[in-house]
């Protein structure tokens, strides 16, 4: 079986997060999609709120998953994305994702909202330097910081505006929750999870902070592969 699993970066990253993703993949193509306002797209406009981004996701999925089976990995903001993304797929005329792997999030009814966007400047990055988003000796090149902050200070409040609404369908393909053992901005909810899939639901906690995925590619690589895989032999 070959599939292309699409990859959502948390607030404030770039594609280049998932830069070792795409070596020794086995039979997975890592597809990492590219936000506006950074990288390729820096001429673009950030996005005005959530919805904006899914809507881009979405158009970019249909322009590159072409007749492959494909799946959606999402981390923090690019989670909560990766599960409004598969609403709009599933609700549209393109095929839905084979599964999800959603990254460091609650469910997005009893999401942990942190308000900081509105903070000044300093105070801000200090809050994003204390959940692990940037490394503290980022903050002594100002030159970085002036290209980087607008960004990462849009996408943190386009996360704090986002508001959920009710789905009255499950999630019906495969879902696997991934968190952080020492993420402030998660708990444990495996029972509400499993309340809004149909199918049964994978957990793995994985050591470190809100940004754990920095330090366990290889083992995040082998959690999608392995739940790839079991699912595609199930349906033989």
């Amino acid at each position: 079986m070959e599939i292309k699993v699409f990859c959502l970066g948390y607030a404030g990253s770039s594609k280049t997060v998932f830069r070792d993703w795409l070596k020794n993949t086995h039979k997975i193509e890592f597809i990492p999609l590219k936000y506006k306002g950074r990288g390729t797209r820096f001429n673009e406009n950030s996005y005005t709120d959530i919805v904006e981004a899914v809507d881009d996701m979405y158009e970019l999925i249909k322009l590159s998953k072409g007749n492959e089976k494909y799946a959606i990995f999402g981390h923090s903001m690019g989670a909560y994305i990766a599960y409004e993304l598969y609403y709009k797929l599933k609700n549209s005329q393109t095929e839905a994702p084979e599964h999800l792997f959603l990254s460091g999030i609650n469910p997005p009814m009893l999401r942990k909202s942190i308000k900081i966007s509105h903070l000044d400047n300093d105070t801000f990055l200090e809050q994003v330097v204390e959940l692990g988003g940037i490394p503290s000796d980022l903050l002594k090149h100002k030159d970085v910081l002036n290209f980087f902050f607008p960004i990462l200070r849009n996408d943190f409040r386009i996360v704090e505006e986002y508001k959920y609404e009710y789905k009255s369908k499950k999630i019906d393909c495969g879902l696997t929750i991934i968190l952080g053992s020492d993420d402030k901005l998660t708990q444990n909810y495996n029972n509400i999870w499993r309340e809004m899939a149909e199918k049964e639901v994978e957990f793995y906690e994985l050591k470190g902070n809100h940004f754990f995925l920095h330090n366990h590619t290889e083992l995040l690589k082998d959690i999608i592969y392995k739940n790839l895989m079991f699912e595609d032999e199930n349906k033989k």
